[in-house]
């Protein structure tokens, strides 16, 4: 969601989905019931005022299914993209604490 915010122009959405394989995410952004729910409620807001999109939706993917479909493929995607982004981080941290 931050991501496409990041971007000048948007296109215009009749629907925008995010799949997730977190229940837990979905319940927090949608209520509200966290900080960090409010804050991507917020951008969720905003990306849907943007893109002036009728219907905003989030769907629960299950995760590690080994089901061939296109929503469970880009769940596994964004999994592996997750843990590598998650390494360099790590790494980074690792190198500002040896300074």
């Amino acid at each position: 969601i931050v991501i496409l915010l990041l971007k000048k122009e948007l296109p215009r959405f009749h629907f925008v989905y995010v799949n997730t394989d977190c229940k837990n995410a979905i319940r927090d952004i949608e209520g509200s019931t966290t900080p960090l729910g409010k804050r991507i409620n917020g951008y969720w807001t905003t990306l849907n005022t943007r893109t002036s999109s009728r219907l905003k939706k989030f769907r629960h993917v299950k995760a590690h299914s080994n089901v061939a479909d296109s929503r469970s493929f880009v769940n596994d995607w964004c999994d592996k993209e997750a843990k590598r982004c998650m390494r360099i981080r790590r790494e980074e941290i690792k190198k500002l604490i040896k300074k």
